[in-house]
């Protein structure tokens, strides 16, 4: 009687699992596939001491991305719904600011921007 009733129970915690719909698909790990159809994420490596303040530059205007502290990395994410040039511009808090050359941009898209040690030997600003 016992082995039936640990049977029953253990087919019944089986079917309540097994409910059509109830599939959850995970993103394989280490990935990079966009975050969502118009919005574009940044990956940001800075690698100099002063806290970054990043701006997007598009056809849209000048948006805030965020802030990246010295010596750390950070995503930032913007909406961004229409195709077109983008130039990220990187003001070190009591430092210099950079702004990078245009590059295409579409919605979805990632990017990298690394912030060097030494700001002035940047080639990614113009």
């Amino acid at each position: 009687m016992t082995k039936t009733l640990t049977s029953l129970a253990a087919l019944v915690v089986i079917a309540a699992c097994s409910r059509p719909g109830r599939l959850v698909e995970r993103e394989p790990p280490f990935t990079r596939g966009p975050i969502a159809e118009e919005t574009l994420r940044i990956h940001v490596q800075n690698d100099n001491f002063m806290d970054a303040r990043l701006h997007a530059i598009g056809l849209g205007g000048r948006h805030m991305l965020g802030v990246v502290g010295g010596k750390q990395q950070a995503v930032l994410a913007i909406p961004w719904d229409f195709g077109g040039p983008l130039r990220i511009e990187i003001n070190l808090l009591v430092g210099p600011t950079c702004t990078t050359r245009a590059i295409d941009a579409d919605p979805g898209d990632t990017f990298d921007v690394r912030i060097e040690p030494v700001f002035s030997t940047s080639a990614a600003c113009s």
